[in-house]
C-alpha cells in the first residue's frame, strides 16, 4: 500500500485541494485512491484528514490513535486499492509523528515564496484567530514556516518529500488542481475543471479586514462563523493590497530570494528555476493604509446587518449582554453605531428575553 500525506504548509492552497479531493472522491477510487472523508464549513474551509489521524482532548491536545490508521489500512485493504491519500494542513506540525507511523509515506508540501506568506498569513489571523493588532514586520526578515519545513525534511529524509512551487506560472497545466494530479500521477483530463476556477477561503478585503478586526477585540460566539460567511462573499473580486512599507518590501524580497535561492539548491523542488524567476519578478501590490473610517465601518455594517435576518437579534444580544462591560474599547463610538441600526422591536424583544431569563433563573 502507498501511503501519500499532503501537509500544507498553510497558506498554500489547502483548502482548494481538499474541497476538490472530496467531491471526487469516490471517482479516486476508480484510480485505486481513497481519500477518507471529511467535514468542510459553507465556505470550503476545514481541517481535512487531521480527526482521520488523531484525537483531540479536551484542552486540544493531539495525540495520535493507532485504532483510527488500523480502520483506514483495513478499509484500503477490503476494497483492494493501492493508495492512501491524507491531506490537512495541521500535519505540518505532526509530520514528524506520521513518519514514525508511516515509515515509507511520501509527503507532499507546496512552497509559497514567504513575502507572499507574511501578509496572506496576518489576513487569515484576523479572519479566523482573533488577530486585533494591526500588522507589523521586524525589520530584519524571518521565514519561520520554511524554516519548520528545513528542519521537518533533515528529520524525514529528502527523499520521503516531493516538493511543489505555489505559483501559477509553475502549476503543470496551469492550474493548482492539475499540479495535484500530475503528483498523484492522473491524466490532467480527467475529471471536470470546476473548483480549481474560484477561489476557496477568500482573504478579505481591506474594509473587510479593519471591519473583523475591530470586531475582534470581543468575544464573539456564534457571530464569528456570521462574520466570516458575510466577509468571505463581500470580498470576492474586490482589489488586492498591500500593508507592508515599500522600503521593507523590497529588502525581504531581496533576503527572500537569497533564502529561496539556497533551498532550492538543497532540496530537490519541482521546476524550481521558474519558480525562482517567478519569484525575482513579483512586485508590490497596491499600498494601503490600515484603517477605515467610521462611515466606511457604518456601510458595511449595514450590508452585515441584511446578510442574515439572525444577525441584528444575535449582534444586539452580545452587545448588551457582555460588550458594555469591556474597558479600553477601541473605537467605541461604533458600538453606538451599531445599536442605531438595531430596530427597536429587537431591542425589545432582547430586553425581554434577558429578563425572563434572570427571572425563570
Amino acid at each position: 500500500m502507498k501511503i501519500i500525506i499532503h501537509i500544507g504548509p498553510p497558506k498554500s492552497g489547502t483548502s482548494a485541494i481538499q474541497q476538490w479531493l472530496l467531491k471526487y472522491a469516490d471517482s479516486l477510487i476508480d484510480y485505486g485512491i481513497y481519500y477518507p472523508p471529511h467535514h468542510i464549513d459553507s465556505n470550503g474551509v476545514s481541517s481535512g484528514n487531521l480527526l482521520s489521524l488523531f484525537d483531540r482532548d479536551e484542552d486540544g491536545n493531539l495525540s495520535f490513535s493507532p485504532k483510527k490508521k488500523d480502520c483506514l489500512f483495513q478499509f484500503v485493504k477490503e476494497k483492494k486499492l493501492s493508495t492512501l491519500l491524507l491531506s490537512s494542513e495541521f500535519f505540518f506540525k505532526q509530520t514528524e509523528i506520521l513518519k514514525t507511523h508511516f515509515p515509507g509515506a511520501i509527503f507532499i508540501a507546496y512552497l509559497r515564496f514567504p513575502l507572499e506568506v507574511i501578509e496572506s498569513s496576518y489576513n487569515q489571523g484576523v479572519k479566523r484567530h482573533g488577530e486585533t493588532r494591526k500588522l507589523g514586520v521586524p525589520i530584519k526578515p524571518k521565514s519561520i514556516q520554511l524554516n519548520l519545513l528545513e528542519s521537518i525534511i533533515k528529520t524525514v529524509g529528502k527523499e520521503n518529500f516531493i516538493l511543489r512551487p505555489f505559483e501559477n506560472e509553475c502549476f503543470v497545466g496551469n492550474s493548482l488542481i492539475n499540479d495535484f494530479k500530475d503528483v498523484l500521477n492522473l491524466p490532467l483530463e480527467s475529471f471536470p475543471k470546476d473548483i480549481d476556477s474560484k477561489k476557496v477561503n477568500t482573504s478579505y478585503s481591506l474594509d473587510a479586514l479593519e471591519f473583523k478586526r475591530w470586531f475582534n477585540q470581543f468575544p464573539l460566539g456564534n457571530l464569528q462563523a456570521a462574520l466570516d460567511n458575510f466577509l468571505q462573499a463581500y470580498s470576492i473580486n474586490k482589489p488586492s493590497f498591500s500593508l507592508i512599507r515599500p522600503n521593507i518590501f523590497v529588502q525581504y524580497k531581496s533576503d527572500y530570494i537569497n533564502l529561496m535561492e539556497r533551498f532550492c539548491s538543497e532540496y530537490n523542488v519541482h521546476n524550481s528555476q521558474h519558480f525562482l524567476r517567478c519569484c525575482r519578478q513579483i512586485s508590490q501590490r497596491n499600498i494601503v493604509r490600515q484603517n477605515i473610517s467610521n462611515q466606511e465601518f457604518e456601510l458595511l455594517l449595514q450590508q452585515f446587518l441584511k446578510f442574515d435576518s439572525k444577525i441584528p437579534s444575535l449582534l444586539y444580544t452580545q452587545i448588551s449582554n457582555e460588550w458594555n462591560l469591556y474597558a479600553n474599547i477601541k473605537e467605541p463610538e461604533r458600538l453606538k453605531i451599531i445599536k442605531q441600526h438595531i430596530s427597536p422591536v429587537i431591542k425589545c424583544s432582547t430586553i425581554v428575553r434577558k429578563f425572563l431569563f434572570k427571572w425563570l433563573k
